[in-house]
């Protein structure tokens, strides 16, 4: 998901983030399960129900990490990865809350017999160009 952004709020010496959601309705990020009984943000798992999604008229990874500020940090997925004011951010939902990085870092997995991730910071690229670079790291 992207449209989404980062705003740190320092007040003296109380430090305040925030996750800003710019999508449009129906967006991805504003879907949620209708059928009884599903959490907020979560998808249906019910094997013997067929998911509803449809717009809940707020953004889940915005409610998700806002709800309180350890969240945020907790949930950001390259700790090294400096943070600004205003910076794009992508959220993904994990199955237990919503992760969260840079939109202008690249996380890469590299599978075998070993599993490494590794972050790079690349500037500058599109998410086209960015999983083209990804793709190619994996070969």
């Amino acid at each position: 998901m992207t449209g989404h952004t980062l705003t740190i709020i320092l007040d003296c010496d109380r430090l305040t983030t925030r996750v800003i959601c710019h999508e449009p309705e129906g967006a991805e990020c504003r879907l949620s399960c209708d059928n009884e009984g599903c959490e907020d943000g979560d998808t249906c798992v019910d094997a013997d129900r067929e998911c509803h999604l449809s717009d809940s008229g707020d953004c889940q990874p915005s409610l998700y990490l806002n709800k309180d500020q350890t969240l945020i940090l907790e949930w950001h997925e390259d700790v090294d990865e400096p943070l600004a004011d205003g910076m794009p951010i992508v959220c993904t939902w994990d199955g237990d809350g919503y992760t969260w990085r840079g939109a202008d870092t690249v996380i890469t997995v590299i599978t075998g017999k070993r599993t490494d991730i590794t972050s790079a910071r690349i500037p500058d690229l599109t998410e086209a160009e960015a999983a083209a670079f990804t793709e190619a790291a994996r070969e």
